[in-house]
């Protein structure tokens, strides 16, 4: 990111350290390097699978954030776990506070002020497949799936992947 004055950089520009966030922050501020505490400050942003968390008391609050330190013009890019009826013991183990539907996620952009210009699921080739599992409780307690240090290639990784290029070509 390339801040208003074409001689001062952020973000990991020029040798400057990177823009740093609280890691812990409820959404509510976005703690922002120094020089960076300032209205419209950042180019982009990038929200994946945060306002969702048990962590951010008021998702609306935390748009808000994102809007506020979003320059005219950025892009914010989120994501977040959808509907509600897929809601399972692996929300439970991952500190799942609400799920959302489009609609309801275009409400809260939409209130902070942004032009929402792009809504869409991923995995939806899959929906069927998940809803039964989690109606069906095939996953009675915990993660849906195991925890790995390292994603190993081929077998259900490779099945995903090719999914997900499907998926992708045909929006």
């Amino acid at each position: 990111a390339v801040d208003r004055d074409p001689q001062r950089q952020v973000g990991g520009l020029g040798g400057v350290p990177p823009v740093r966030v609280r890691t812990a922050a409820d959404g509510r501020l976005l703690e922002l390097a120094a020089d960076l505490k300032e209205y419209a400050s950042v180019d982009a942003g990038l929200s994946m699978s945060v306002i969702y968390h048990a962590w951010v008391r008021d998702p609306q609050a935390a748009v808000d954030e994102l809007f506020r330190v979003l320059r005219p013009g950025g892009v914010l890019l989120i994501d977040v776990p959808a509907y509600q009826s897929l809601y399972s013991s692996h929300d439970e183990a991952v500190m799942t506070a609400r799920r959302f539907t489009a609609p309801e996620l275009r409400t809260h952009l939409e209130r902070s002020g942004f032009e929402v210009l792009r809504t869409t699921h991923w995995m939806t080739l899959l929906f069927p497949a998940v809803w039964l599992a989690r109606k069906l409780r095939f996953f009675a307690r915990g993660r849906d799936f195991e925890a790995t240090e390292v994603a190993e290639p081929g077998g259900v990784n490779a099945a995903l992947d090719a999914l997900m290029r499907v998926e992708a070509a045909l929006w």
